[in-house]
Formats: structure tokens, sequence, C-alpha cells
């Protein structure tokens, strides 16, 4: 049943008149014998109504009728006295009192006066209660305490208070929750020094004690930023290398997964960080660093020994290359750098590959970096791979061609939407591994008749047979034109119709001539530095049909594509 509303139709004129302050009206209606006792659908009578709405006149009046009982009930079990103290109405409080209101009468859910007045911050009643002997440490259904109430919302001057009232602090919630806990939670460091100055020593352990999933005060504040906090609880003892339940993290870990640089500072001389490293768990935190967009705790970190050639094993929980390392089973870990996401800052990257760290794999088990931006489809971390020196050609015994190449191209591919392609933005992958000196002859040239057995385990074919029609037609076209001596299996020209099959055939037999050879060096000599732009190859004194095929014009649309493909590729900025 909801008690929290009143319903205007359920009030009684006598309530009305208490609840609006209107001591005349009420005066009339009480001596002209309207009763004082009618309750509304919450259970409450005008008396409850003027002490919450803060009329102390309307409640000396009716606290002088007979039949007023000055300790009534609502159906929840609130007292005058409670609702009073609930606004912080300090008159209300005082006149209640002095009418031997009982301080200590509860709720059904156990909440007192003193508990209201705590809770909403009035000192003044909180005064007047404890003066009247309110219990401090009175408890709620949930096993909050006044203390604990304080000690969360900030309020050091009440919490002072009950504290030199001898309210208990060693004293708990049913999750296991200290006043020490709530008061590290919030970031109230005033309330946290109180607790902590006034612990005796047989208190003095409560600075570790966890709630119920072993998040310590220590946890939660480097968890939530509190680096103040973070400081006064190491200051008395809190232990740094208590882990939390659900995933084993630390303090620290919580520190680096929020960004929290100041607590990291703070936490790191006196974290056992060994164990955390080895534990390749979702707050790891080089990897946690690595995708924070200030690099401030990354290089705290690496000044503080943290080693950035570490290896991860590739079936860590982080990862989203499961179905990978299923296709290219050899491979078994990999470098932090393929545990990142796909929208990872790349500052944190830079700064690893200023430090040392290799853009390539260091033996045959590890995964190469850029395979696993590919796969992700990574742009911005796979052009600061290739330009930092990453192989643009990865070969692996139980994949054909160029792997890196497939991956560009299944990057293009993937979840590719039926209409309104963008065919630059969806073949950038492809154009910028050729600028890094990629082969893509090897995803064509099959010596078998089983395109399945040689296309990748079918992977490409598949992509081929299920994509935007335009973009397949445009990506084989591309790839035809970076490419020398290609013969195409009779299951990809299938994929085409008739006239695009035609022209997907002179393109092939094109990259048999030593002058479309000659071109593609010409092309990517000239592309890596940034000038092939028609512009520039109409300035070379060369024959117009010369100029004319070094831009591809004999395809058309494809040879502005390429021109376009180019331009955005040289304006990328990292």
């Amino acid at each position: 049943m909801d008690f929290t509303e009143a319903y205007p139709d359920s009030c009684s004129t006598v309530g009305s008149a208490a609840r609006a302050g209107d001591l005349i009206d009420l005066q009339e209606l009480v001596w002209h014998g309207r009763p004082v006792d009618v309750k509304d659908n919450r259970g409450w009578t005008p008396l409850h109504d003027a002490a919450f709405h803060g009329n102390p006149g309307c409640l000396e009046f009716l606290l002088r009728q007979e039949a007023v009982d000055v300790n009534w009930q609502t159906f929840e079990g609130e007292t005058a006295l409670l609702l009073a103290a609930r606004q912080g109405h300090r008159s209300c409080v005082h006149t209640l009192l002095c009418t031997n209101a009982d301080v200590n009468m509860a709720t059904n859910e156990g909440f007192t006066p003193l508990w209201e007045a705590v809770n909403y911050g009035s000192i003044d009643c909180v005064k007047l209660l404890i003066k009247r002997e309110a219990d401090v440490d009175c408890m709620v259904y949930t096993g909050y305490r006044p203390i604990h109430a304080a000690a969360e919302k900030g309020f050091a001057h009440i919490l002072y208070l009950l504290l030199q009232n001898d309210a208990q602090i060693d004293v708990y919630t049913e999750n296991n929750l200290s006043p020490l806990f709530l008061a590290a939670h919030t970031g109230h460091v005033e309330c946290l020094k109180l607790i902590l100055t006034e612990m005796n020593d047989n208190e003095k352990d409560i600075v570790n004690v966890a709630a119920f999933d072993n998040a310590t005060p220590l946890l939660i504040a480097a968890q939530e930023g509190h680096s103040e906090c973070v400081r006064l609880l190491l200051s008395y003892g809190a232990d740094s290398n208590i882990a939390v339940s659900e995933n084993g993290g630390v303090p620290l870990q919580y520190a680096v997964y929020k960004g929290h640089y100041s607590c990291v500072e703070h936490l790191l001389p006196v974290t056992n960080i060994a164990p955390i490293l080895e534990n390749t768990t979702e707050l790891h935190p080089l990897i946690n660093a690595l995708h924070l967009p200030d690099t401030k705790i990354l290089q705290l970190l690496l000044m503080n020994g943290v080693d950035p050639h570490m290896s991860f094993p590739l079936h860590s929980d982080q990862t989203d290359l499961e179905r990978l390392t299923s296709i290219f089973s050899p491979l078994t870990h990999g470098s932090v750098l393929c545990q990142l996401q796909t929208d990872c800052p790349i500052g944190g990257v830079k700064l690893l590959i200023e430090a040392g760290l290799s853009p390539n794999s260091r033996h045959p088990k590890e995964m190469p970096p850029l395979m696993a931006a590919l796969w992700k489809g990574s742009y911005a971390l796979c052009i600061l791979l290739l330009r930092s020196g990453a192989n643009p050609n990865i070969y692996l015994q139980n994949s054909d061609g160029n792997l890196a190449m497939i991956l560009a191209v299944r990057a293009g591919l993937k979840d590719c939407p039926i209409d309104n392609v963008d065919m630059m933005e969806r073949s950038i992958f492809i154009w910028a591994l050729f600028m890094a000196g990629a082969e893509s002859e090897s995803l064509f040239n099959i010596t078998s008749g089983d395109s399945v057995n040689h296309i990748n385990d079918n992977m490409l074919f598949t992509l081929f047979r299920k994509s935007n029609y335009q973009l397949v037609l445009f990506m084989v076209s591309l790839l035809l034109c970076l490419s020398h001596d290609v013969t195409l299996d009779k299951a990809i020209l299938e994929i085409f119709t008739f006239e695009d099959k035609k022209n997907i055939k002179c393109l092939e037999e094109s990259t048999h001539r030593l002058s479309h050879m000659c071109r593609r060096k010409i092309v990517k000599d000239l592309g890596s530095k940034g000038k092939y732009t028609e512009s520039t190859i109409q300035s070379f004194l060369l024959p117009r049909t010369v100029q004319d095929y070094l831009l591809f014009k004999e395809y058309g649309n494809l040879g502005g594509y390429i021109l376009q493909l180019n331009d955005q590729w040289q304006n990328f900025q990292l």
C-alpha cells in the first residue's frame, strides 16, 4: 500500500487547515465541534500535517486539545515528532519535545526522529533530540544508523556531535558498510578525518573492513577518484593489496581504469604490482592506461617499472580475437597492442612505440599487432603501426595469401549496408597497406581449382558473395590495379554480371603487362611522398596518353576514385 501520497478527498477540513497553517480557520473548526483525530489515507492526523509542514502555531493549538495524543502514529508508524524532524522544523521539534513526545519512537522500518534529523542535516534538531536522550545508535531495517547517514551525506558537524555523544564507529549495514566506508565512497574528507582520528586502538582495523564484495574503503575511494581520502586511508594503515571478490582487482587497478592520476600516484608505491601484471584480466593497468585519452598514467606506470613488452594470451576475455585465433590456430599470444579496443586513443600507443615496443610480432606464436588492428577495423591504429614500421605482408602456415590484405578486404566488406556505400571509407585499409608496400597478388594467384582452400578458408569468397555488389566490384577492381601478374579464379569471376565480368577480365589481363608493373611502382613511390595527384602527374613532361595511363583513366571513374582514396589517406592525421 502506498502511503507516500495524500489524496485530497481523504483529508478532513481540520487537517487541511493544519496543513495550510491557517490557525484562525483551524480554531474555528475545532471550536465548532470538528474532530481532531480524523486520519487521511496515509493515517495522518491534523497533528502530523501541522508538524510536517512546519506550522508551530497550529501544532501548539492541537496539542492543547484533550483528544490529541502527541505520539499518534501514521500507518507507517511515523509520529509528529519524526515528521517535524524529517523536514528540519526546529520549532516544531521543540514544541513536541516539550509536550513529552517519545524521542525514540520508531517507524515500522526502524526510522526514528534522530535518524530523520540527521538525514535532513538539521544540527539544531539533532541537538534538541540528543539533549532529550535520543538513541544515537538507533538502527533502521538496512542496518544504517545516524552515523552512517551523517558520514554518507558529508554532515561533518553532525557527525562530530554524534561522536561526542558516544555513537559507535564500528557499526555496519546489511552490506557490511561502515561509516568510514561511506565517507570514503562519497569523498567527504572531513567526515573521514573525524572517524579516523576518533578511532581507538581496538577500532583501527575498521580501515580495512570490506563490504560484502570485499571492496575496502581504500578501493572505493580510489575507484571514485577521491585522492585525499586515499592519502588519508593509507596514512592510517589501509592495505592497498586487498582485492575485490568479483574480479580480483585491487585499488590501483580501479584507479587506473577510471583514470584517476592522483590516486594512482598514491597507490603505486605501496601496491604489490607483480601479481597484478601477471593476471591478464579486464583490469590490467597497462591495457586500461592505454585506453585513457591522457597518457600521464601510462607514463607513470612505465616510470615505475611496468614492462610494455608483456605478452598476453589471445583467449583473454578482454579481446575480441577469439574467432581470428580459431582460424589461425598457431597464434597463442599478442602484445598489449593486440588488446586494444577499436576506439582506443593512439597517444598511448605512440608512447609505447617510442619506448621501444615493436609494431611487429616477436616470435612465430605471437600475433602481429597489425593483424589485430585490421580484424577490429581500427584504422588509426593500423596507420600508426604502418608508419612505425609494421610489416604489411603477413603470412601464416594455414592461410593463403597476404593475411594483412585479406583482413583489409574483410574490414571493408564486413557489416556492409545494402545502399549508400562509401567506397573510399571502405577501401582505405587496402590503400594504406599498398602504400606501406603490401602485396595483393597472393589473394588471387590460385594454383588449384578449389577456391575454398585458397581464399583463406573461403573468408573472402563468402564476403564477396554476401556483400554489396558495387562495393565488391570496386574492391576487386582496386586490388587488380594494385597487383601484378594476377590470374583470377573462375569462382570469383562468376560473382559478376556479364558486362562487369568483361571489365574485370580486362583489368586482369593488364596486370601481366610490364607497363602496368611500372605504373604500379610509380604510383606507390609518388603516393608514399604525398605527390600522387592529378596536378603533379600533369606537370611531368610526358605525353598526355602516359599521364592518363598513370591516372588509371582508361578505367573511367575508377581512376578518380583512386585519386580520392590517396588524398584521403594522405590527409589523415594521427
